[in-house]
């Protein structure tokens, strides 16, 4: 920088504004049109104004505004500023380092100044007026672009935004409405839930008292089972008493007969004797007379031995019935033993009614008269 005139360097630019050397260059580049510059050999030198113009685009940039409408908010300031070319330079050594340094932009302004001429800011004015002109219309044509592209980006806007607020209330809708299912399916499962607890409990209820009901039944027919088993014990027991009663009224019976017919064949003996000394025929038919008797007797007394002990099996028979099966085949056994004594006994009576008849068929062929 040089310290009388306050002209810039590029690289000065870039300290007094602490930004880096690129971005300088660019907003050189960029904004040149509107800045103060004087170029001097091979450098370019701005002024203090173009630092201010400087600062300003930083703090524009810094605001968040777009490089369209910080060039609008220059335009609308400074206009376009044109170069100016430092005096005393010749042509040749001028014209070829500046259009070295120079944008573009730049370039584009035409060569006012000829030979050693020094340069004349008015006269070149209306030289540059078409130049403006054609820049303005060409700026204004694709300002009106730019807005007919701002408005329809701006109707696009509008319209995704309507369609954002749209498709919001439809989520919105949507996701209250599944709220609203939802809180219906759980408010659903939870009173089904609560119905088949209740129907649940219920049923525990009712299968508690079927429970207990079955114990209590269980409990009646193992107490009848009980007094069943103790009256059949009962019943085995004087089935027992009665047939060991039978036993020995049977054996009694049976002893008493023999004896009987033990005295009965003692006397009939003795009176044998005593009809010994009878004549023959005499003593014959007494005798047949007297075993006819005696058989005869013997006869009935059996069978109503053999009577009463076939009572005796009936009933015996009538109360082994009901008894346990155990104690009912004892007495069966002990049937089976009464019915083979009674057998015998039956046996016996049809002995002596055999005996009896040949004795009454001895006796007619005595009787009978020999020719």
């Amino acid at each position: 920088m040089t310290g009388e005139t306050k002209r810039y360097l590029a690289s000065d630019l870039s300290v007094e504004l602490a930004l880096p050397r690129s971005t300088i260059n660019d907003w050189l580049a960029r904004y040149n049109d509107y800045l103060e510059a004087e170029i001097r050999g091979k450098r370019k030198y701005y002024s203090e104004k173009s630092l201010n113009i400087l600062k300003e685009i930083s703090g524009m940039r810094n605001s968040g505004m777009s490089s369209f409408e910080i060039e609008q908010q220059l335009a609308a300031r400074y206009g376009i500023r044109p170069e100016v070319a430092a005096s005393g330079e010749s042509a040749g050594q001028g014209t070829e380092p500046a259009a070295a340094a120079e944008t573009p932009a730049e370039s584009q302004v035409p060569a006012v100044t000829g030979g050693n001429a020094p340069f004349n800011p008015g006269e070149a004015l209306p030289i540059l007026r078409p130049a403006f002109d054609e820049m303005s219309a060409k700026f204004s044509q694709e300002f009106s672009e730019l807005a007919r592209r701002f408005e329809a980006v701006e109707r696009e806007r509008e319209r995704l935004t309507r369609r954002m607020w749209t498709l919001t209330v439809v989520a919105l809708v949507g996701g209250l409405a599944l709220l609203l299912l939802l809180a219906a399916a759980v408010w659903g499962f939870y009173g089904k839930m609560r119905e088949n607890g209740r129907k649940a409990a219920v049923a525990a209820a009712e299968l508690n008292r079927k429970n207990g009901e079955l114990a209590g039944q269980i409990d009646r027919l193992g107490e009848e089972r009980r007094q069943r088993d103790a009256e059949a014990k009962k019943q085995a027991a004087e089935l027992a008493v009665l047939l060991d009663k039978s036993r020995a009224d049977f054996k009694e019976s049976v002893s008493r007969l023999n004896q009987e017919l033990s005295e009965q064949r003692r006397v009939f003996e003795t009176q044998l004797k005593k009809l010994e000394a009878d004549a023959a025929s005499r003593a014959e038919a007494d005798a047949i007379r007297l075993r006819e008797e005696f058989a005869r007797k013997q006869q009935q007394e059996l069978r109503r031995i053999a009577a009463e002990h076939e009572k005796e099996l009936k009933a015996a028979v009538e109360k082994a019935g009901s008894a346990k099966q155990d104690e009912a085949e004892k007495a069966r056994l002990e049937l089976e033993r009464r019915r083979g004594e009674l057998e015998q006994l039956r046996a016996r009576i049809a002995e002596l009614e055999r005996l009896r008849n040949g004795e009454s068929a001895s006796e007619k062929t005595a009787e009978t008269p020999v020719p």
